[in-house]
């Protein structure tokens, strides 16, 4: 989980989720169970401020795994498309549902603290436009 210090929001990604945007509904909602509630896909208004030109590999922190150049939205565009954001132009693109693989992120308003365990260590995450700090606890 990476929180985002000017927003607030925690974000939540995986080097491995890429999915048709149709299928994102009962994903998302089974990663309440593993990660608490209130995960949903981003807008490309939030998608947005991730943008930094130049910075990391994608544009975007590190921290946040993206393994492509391109991050769905939740946001719908046409019957049968929807909006994902592109990192390596900065704009938002449509894509196909049913048919495309695109990364997928999701986020949620933050929560007071966010301790998160990989293998034995707890780790709290920081995330900000600066440079990112990963704090371990």
């Amino acid at each position: 989980v990476v929180r985002d210090k000017k927003t607030g929001l925690e974000w939540l990604t995986g080097s491995g989720w890429h999915m048709k945007w149709n299928k994102t509904k009962p994903w998302i909602e089974g990663l309440s169970l593993i990660f608490g509630g209130g995960w949903r896909m981003p807008t490309i208004d939030e998608l947005r401020t991730l943008y930094v030109e130049g910075y990391g590999i994608r544009n975007l922190t590190p921290l946040l795994a993206a393994t492509s150049w391109e991050i769905w939205s939740g946001e719908e565009a046409h019957s049968d498309k929807a909006l994902a954001f592109n990192f390596r132009y900065g704009r938002e693109t449509s894509e196909q549902r049913k048919t495309t693989h695109v990364q997928v992120f999701v986020v949620r308003k933050g929560k007071s603290s966010v301790d998160v365990t990989y293998g034995s260590k707890e780790i709290k995450t920081v995330f900000s436009q600066e440079p990112a700090t990963v704090i371990h606890s």
